[in-house]
């Protein structure tokens, strides 16, 4: 009898792919990908058991044309409990594992033992199964397959002989016992996504051939990579003029050519602001990867506006084609949505590569890859495989989360021990993360020469004491500047103090009646400006700078990390000591100013605080974090004698994180460090997922049809909302989104500004015209403005 695992293109199962095609060709693609972790011969036993169910009469009818319900996961998670099992730690490990990778490879991994949401892996192990062993086995028999023996398998990770455990791990018998749990649990993670890839890989091949063939990009090699990135770095390097700041830079470069023949693991890189650390970091993670035989670079950024800045960087030294950029607010033109044509075959694989990060380099979000890391769905879970022996660059290394810093810590050093992966934190502000590295890791500080990176950046600005300001004199100042930037620490102040601003600048005719500010040179930034807004208003920031025509911008925090830009003068609202360093890095980046006589001087920095906020917090008004987080600062300035410096910025860290409540939200860490002893049964990989969401979810998405761009999206989703496939159209429009908190979107439909497009919410066009300014976004409810055009 033949038994199949799909139907044909013709819906029958007369050009129907087997079962037995479909398994072997799944196993031996998730044994290559598992070879890389040193898993082979585990991927070959999951990818060879995933589809055993389809085996059964119930499923075969199912294809026939049944309209029956089959759970064909359950029943190769079975297979795996039964030929792996046993009463011994070792055995009920491994088979769990397994088990694990199979049962969710349509619907994520479960929990192993107790659910809220969806069935436990044992509920699932014990519920009644349509029969299927006798014809599964008929079929391995028939064709001469068979399930590796127990035997044959690779050793669990804490059995291996070539891991890289940290020097003073050993001496903390707790501390091991959590690295050995946390290694099989990400053993787990791994395995599945290697299923789970070549799953979807065959059958796209075999059900989706057109689509298949637009995986074939051709990439260069990571060697070729290396040589055009140092023949790049050449060129800049002779047209460079010959400053202190380009010599300290050269330096840091060297550094990290230096540092990249070391042994793989984990490390920082420590470059002043405006210190070349994109580039120089790409040096070494090229270089690390080539010497040590890894197969990607990944590089992961805060915020979209910057990951899109970084990745235009790398497209222009490496060529697109080798260049794979992925998150939120980066739109690959969908399948469906495309003519025909080389440029967009390039375009529609770069759509695929985007599942399974099938590139050298890699440029994301933070969020985008560490939120992949604890995830438990296909979807999510299917590039991790490939995040595994490649090296890791987290640029801002300062914004990861408090509250999830330790399972972040954990993951990255697991991937480090166990995993054949490098790291790099890569900062001007290095977080104090010495004592709280959960397996003792010590990471190796790339930039050596400290010393002179410390001479030539120093003079670039001078901090002014901190100084309490009344809200109009910060106005008259920042109106009377030619160029300044002032960042303060909320959207609603940042929109505040820029109206203020701009209201005194018409008062004294430097806007024109009816004129916009932003013609005029006054800029505001903020998160209730869609990101395509944002962009346009920075790129325009940068011009005005670079011509010296009048740019004043008011801004949140959001301009802080990441966006190069160079004002010669900045006002900073205090607050955390690395939020002032960074904003430190916007002003006198490249050191160009000049006094009267030609001679180099720095750009000031004044760090102030208004008197409102200081009544605020006499009456108890203001208790928030980012109210602990300025006075850690203001104690330690004070205790600093006064002084602002970067020698506060370890001090800070080390305050703001013993001042923290939890740096392990939900216990996370805490659940997967009993793993070992509870012979995995503690697994809870649904919950962590669940509880790993760097962004919260209090928020809702508010679109925008801002340009014709947006418009058109929003017109196709308004067409495929009736068949509910409009969901696919609102990745491409998180670029146009605003995040409001639920009460005011609630306001916004009571004011019949909001139309519901499938499950999203959108700005009704009329809306958008007196709803959105064109110059500070999102207006607060109950505000309107009439703006002539929507760009």
């Amino acid at each position: 009898m033949t038994l199949y695992a799909h139907t044909g293109m013709s819906g029958t199962l007369e050009d129907g792919q087997t079962l037995e095609d479909h398994l072997q060709r799944v196993a031996r693609r998730c044994a290559v990908f598992a070879r890389d972790l040193g898993y082979e011969r585990w991927g070959y036993a999951i990818g060879l058991a995933h589809d055993a169910g389809k085996a059964s009469e119930e499923f075969q009818r199912r294809l026939a044309g049944s309209s029956m319900r089959v759970d064909h996961s359950t029943a190769g998670a079975r297979l795996c409990a039964k030929h792996y099992g046993g009463d011994d730690a070792m055995h009920e490990i491994v088979s769990t594992l397994m088990s694990l990778a199979v049962a969710g490879h349509h619907g994520g991994i479960p929990n192993v033992t107790v659910s809220d949401k969806r069935m436990s892996l044992r509920e699932r192990l014990d519920k009644t199964l349509p029969r299927f062993e006798r014809r599964f086995q008929r079929m391995l028999d028939d064709h001469c397959l068979c399930l590796p023996n127990w035997d044959d398998l690779e050793p669990l990770p804490m059995m291996r002989g070539e891991r890289k455990l940290p020097c003073e791990l050993p001496k903390s018998p707790a501390a091991m016992v959590s690295c050995h749990s946390f290694s099989l649990h990400l053993l787990g993670r791994l395995l599945y996504s290697c299923l789970v890839d070549a799953d979807y890989l065959d059958t796209e091949r075999f059900v989706s051939p057109e689509v298949a063939a637009l995986r074939n990009r051709e990439h260069d090699s990571l060697g070729a990579l290396l040589e055009k990135f140092e023949n790049h770095m050449k060129m800049l390097e002779c047209a460079a003029q010959d400053t202190l700041v380009n010599m300290a830079r050269s330096q840091i470069l060297s550094d990290c050519f230096d540092a990249a023949s070391g042994e793989s693991g984990l490390f920082t890189l420590s470059v002043p602001t405006g210190g070349g650390k994109t580039l120089s970091s790409m040096q070494f993670a090229l270089r690390h990867a080539v010497l040590h035989g890894m197969r990607h670079v990944i590089y992961a950024i805060p915020f979209t506006s910057v990951a899109q800045q970084t990745a235009e960087v790398f497209r222009s030294v490496f060529g697109s084609q080798n260049v794979l950029e992925h998150h939120s607010a980066h739109v690959v033109p969908l399948i469906d949505d495309m003519d025909e044509g080389e440029s967009n075959e390039v375009a529609k694989g770069e759509r695929l590569a985007t599942q399974n990060w099938d590139a050298p380099i890699i440029v994301t979000t933070n969020v985008q890859l560490l939120e992949s890391l604890y995830a438990n769905t296909p979807s999510k879970c299917r590039k991790l495989h490939n995040v595994a022996g490649s090296v890791i660059v987290l640029d801002e290394a300062q914004t990861l989360p408090d509250s999830l810093l330790k399972p972040t810590l954990a993951m990255l050093e697991a991937l480090c021990i166990d995993f054949s992966t490098s790291v790099v934190l890569c900062t001007a502000t290095q977080p104090a993360l010495e004592e709280l590295w959960p397996f003792a890791s010590k990471p190796k500080e790339i930039a050596v020469h400290t010393d002179s990176f410390a001479q030539a950046f120093a003079g670039r600005v001078q901090f002014t004491p901190l100084v309490q300001m009344e809200r109009a004199e910060l106005v008259e100042e920042l109106s009377s500047r030619n160029q300044a930037l002032c960042v303060v620490g909320t959207k609603k102040k940042a929109r505040n103090l820029y109206l203020d601003v701009i209201q005194v600048a018409h008062d004294k005719g430097m806007i024109e009646s009816g004129g916009s500010a932003n013609d005029s040179g006054f800029f505001h930034l903020s998160t209730n400006m869609v990101a395509v807004h944002r962009l346009q208003a920075i790129e325009e920031i940068r011009r005005r700078l670079s011509t010296g025509e009048r740019c004043v911008v008011v801004s949140t925090q959001l301009i802080e990390a990441g966006v190069d830009v160079d004002f010669p003068e900045a006002y900073r609202e205090i607050a955390g000591i690395d939020s002032l360093m960074q904003v430190a890095g916007r002003c006198n980046r490249e050191g160009r100013q000049r006094d009267c006589a030609g001679n180099s001087r720095p750009g000031i920095v004044h760090i102030f605080e208004l008197e409102e906020d200081l009544e605020s917090q006499e009456s108890g008004l203001v208790r928030s974090w980012l109210g602990s987080m300025k006075n850690i600062s203001k104690n330690l300035i004070k205790n600093n004698g006064g002084e602002i410096s970067e020698g506060l910025v370890g001090p800070f860290f080390l305050e703001r994180y013993s001042a923290s409540p939890n740096l392990d939200k939900g216990g996370i860490l805490e659940s997967i460090s009993g793993v070992l002893r509870s012979r995995c049964e503690t697994l809870e990989y649904e919950r962590y997922a669940i509880e790993y969401k760097i962004i919260e979810g209090n928020t809702d998405a508010v679109y925008v049809p801002w340009d014709h761009e947006a418009r058109r999206l929003l017109e196709l989703a308004r067409k495929l909302s009736a068949t509910g496939e409009s969901s696919v159209l609102f990745m491409p429009l998180q670029r146009y989104s605003v995040g409001v908190y639920p009460h005011i979107l609630n306001a916004f439909k009571r004011d019949g500004c909001i139309e519901t497009v499938g499950n999203y919410h959108v700005l009704v066009q009329d809306a958008c015209m007196t709803r959105y300014s064109q110059e500070t976004g999102l207006l607060p409810v109950g505000e309107s403005e009439l703006n002539n055009l929507v760009i």
